[in-house]
């Protein structure tokens, strides 16, 4: 595999920065991505097309020969391989993934909150 900064000019300008955080530091969260990267890193051809603004769909080939050629293999694939490329560069065991979604429901946290809103009403 090439280093990436040789195959930017295969990809449109506005997704170099996007490509390079990705390869290089896992970042963001892949939740995070945008639908076409995302897509693109998934190896899905079908979903990429839907998603990519005019640029990029100009440029899929040219994103094949850029994963391809440029991409740490592990990077890209697989919705699987994206997902194991972040948790390889942040997650500590039991850790909360940075940038991830988070949500934290426990019984007690609604529980108060139904004691506030019952005694609003």
């Amino acid at each position: 595999m090439a280093e990436i900064h040789g195959g930017l000019h295969l990809i449109p300008e506005h997704m170099r920065e996007s490509a390079v955080q990705w390869a290089e530091h896992a970042e963001p969260h892949p939740s995070l991505l945008g639908h076409f990267f995302r897509s693109v890193l998934s190896n899905d051809l079908q979903q990429s097309a839907a998603y990519a603004d005019l640029e990029n769909r100009a440029a899929l080939f040219n994103w094949a020969m850029f994963l391809y050629n440029y991409m740490p293999g592990p990077s890209w694939g697989s919705p699987e391989k994206v997902e194991e490329w972040y948790r390889r560069h942040h997650e500590q065991p039991g850790a909360q993934p940075r940038g991830a979604p988070t949500i934290e429901p426990t019984t007690a946290k609604i529980v108060e909150l139904f004691e506030v809103l019952k005694g609003a009403l």
